[in-house]
């Protein structure tokens, strides 16, 4: 980011009449609030960087901290508390690809005042392999040299492969060269965060204005549980100022209801309910752009009954997702078949429709496979339950998903919504509590590294709670992928694991989502990206102002 700094007072005196201008219209009439209003969805699970995985909190996290680097528009990387991009050229990288340096710009700050060290990062990264910390992203970083052993308590935290050489010099070490380690660096799971802070409040440091202290363009103001979040400017913030004074997040659960109170002028951006997407199609307030990011109902894959591959593919063979996405969605989004989604680079047009293709939906072979599974006219199998997080448009596809498995199969399933907190405990933690799980993931960094083995890996962090899938074939080619250095040969490795996996049906894949939202005419500045979070250009809020 570019440093702002302006020394001499005519200087600032006339950036602040022109600021006036912009935001005031070009200077006519009243000047306009630079407040955005925005819906969450739910309150969140938690602002703790090293501990969320959720998109909600995330879009929350992202505002409050910068990372050592982030993404681009077009998802390449950019330094960020880095300098630069660490390389083999730059000397960032050794030459064999186990040593990186990150060197720390020397003027960034905590939004107390007080400045930001590389032993900052190397709290938050040893942090992330603590066992009682149970961060859901420490798989991503089990390549640095003792994480995963310190993870197990068999190492002290010194031992694990991070420190600072000074307090603008991070070193890391891996234990084997790692393609997307960069990418993995500029996620929030590494983010700085205060240790004094954090060993004096314990687990309630990410709650509170006071102690909430980030890095980032914006600090927190306020936070009323299941009501609202505020978070204001950082005055403190070492980068260039945010053009918003404040973010006002509300916390409508119910797409309908969010989508009234932009329409009462309560919000500045709106998600669009289910079924009226054709009818808002044309209107000038829509904002749509494609999303790395696939939707789709999870197995539970180690329990009976869907420990059975052929009652997994009965059912994968039992939903339209054509009529889904077309009927259902008004033509929002686009159908596919397999997990990794349209716009992942280097996959080429067409592969998420073909990849898997064998599932489209075809009720004579669904009830066939049922039968083969044992079950025949669905007779023996026990009562099936689908859990959902109970927000936005996911009762109204439950319902779908339900209807199309009493249509197509003749089962009559439960479905099971539950608020944001619960979902996470129950569908991450007790698997005795569901047997399909609606799922939406989002490209955390693009690569295929990043959906794959941690969600279907025998060892993969989220497959462990998840699906709990295995087969070695798969897990043969996810290791001989991580390891291969060529670019060609690594996505074709990948093409090859996620169809053999595809084949065992561990999950349903059901939609590539698109962003599909309205917003208000006088809402500028947004930088959409195929990453976005939550809402609309969150990757880029300090961008954003209003006229």
């Amino acid at each position: 980011m570019t440093k702002f700094r302006i020394t001499l007072v005519s200087a600032i005196l006339v950036g602040v009449l022109l600021a006036s201008a912009v935001f005031a219209g070009g200077g006519c009439g009243k000047e306009v609030e630079q407040t955005l209003r925005v819906n969450l969805g739910g309150n969140p699970t938690t602002l703790d960087p090293q501990k969320t995985s959720s998109a909600r909190d995330l879009t929350v996290v992202v505002q409050v901290f910068d990372g050592l680097l982030g993404f681009n528009q077009d998802l390449t990387l950019k330094p960020v508390v880095a300098k630069e991009v660490p390389s083999v050229d730059n000397g960032g990288i050794s030459p064999n690809g186990l040593v990186y340096t990150f060197k720390l710009r020397d003027n960034v700050t905590w939004s107390d005042g007080q400045p930001v060290t590389a032993n900052d990062f190397v709290y938050s990264i040893r942090r992330v392999f603590n066992a009682t910390t149970k961060a859901p992203y420490r798989s991503l970083f089990y390549n640095i040299v003792n994480g995963s052993l310190y993870k197990q308590g068999k190492v002290s935290a010194e031992q694990v492969g991070v420190k600072a050489v000074d307090n603008s010099t991070l070193e890391i070490t891996l234990t084997s060269p790692c393609q997307s380690f960069l990418e993995r660096m500029a996620l929030w799971a590494v983010y700085p965060i205060r240790q004094d802070i954090v060993e004096q409040y314990g687990n309630n440091w990410a709650n509170s204005p006071e102690t909430y202290i980030g890095n980032g363009p914006f600090k927190l103001k306020e936070w009323a549980a299941d009501d609202h979040i505020t978070l204001e400017r950082n005055p403190n913030y070492w980068g260039t100022p945010a053009k918003l004074e404040e973010v006002r997040y509300a916390m409508y659960a119910d797409a309908a209801t969010e989508y009234l109170a932009y329409k009462a002028g309560d919000l500045d951006i709106t998600s669009i309910p289910v079924g009226t997407e054709r009818t808002l199609a044309e209107s000038a307030e829509l904002l749509s752009y494609s999303r790395l990011k696939t939707n789709a109902l999870f197995f539970d894959c180690g329990e009976a009954p869907f420990n059975n591959t052929a009652l997994r593919q009965a059912f994968a063979l039992a939903i339209d997702r054509t009529a889904l996405v077309e009927e259902l969605q008004g033509g929002r989004g686009s159908v596919t078949y397999c997990w990794i989604p349209e716009g992942m680079p280097g996959y080429e047009a067409g592969y998420q429709g073909t990849t898997g293709s064998q599932y489209t939906c075809n009720a004579t072979e669904a009830k066939e496979m049922l039968a083969l599974a044992g079950y025949p006219n669905g007779q023996g199998l026990p009562r099936i339950t689908l859990v959902y997080s109970n927000v936005g448009s996911n009762p109204t596809i439950a319902q779908f998903i339900q209807g199309q498995l009493s249509t197509n199969l003749g089962i009559t399933i439960d479905t099971v919504g539950v608020g944001q907190a619960v979902y996470w405990n129950r569908v991450f933690g007790e698997h005795d509590t569901w047997d399909l799980a609606y799922v939406s993931f989002s490209a955390d960094y693009p690569d295929p590294d990043n959906w794959l083995p941690d969600f279907f890996s025998t060892n993969g962090g989220y497959n462990a709670q998840l699906a709990e899938y295995s087969n070695a074939t798969f897990d043969a080619k996810v290791t001989e992928a991580l390891a291969q250095p060529d670019s060609a040969l690594r996505l074709a490795l990948w093409k090859d694991a996620e169809t053999v996996m595809v084949a065992d049906a561990p999950a349903i894949f059901l939609f590539n989502d698109e962003m599909f939202v309205l917003k208000k005419d006088g809402v500028k500045g947004i930088t959409g990206t195929a990453m976005d979070l939550y809402t609309p250009g969150d990757l880029f809020l300090e961008d954003v102002y209003i006229e």
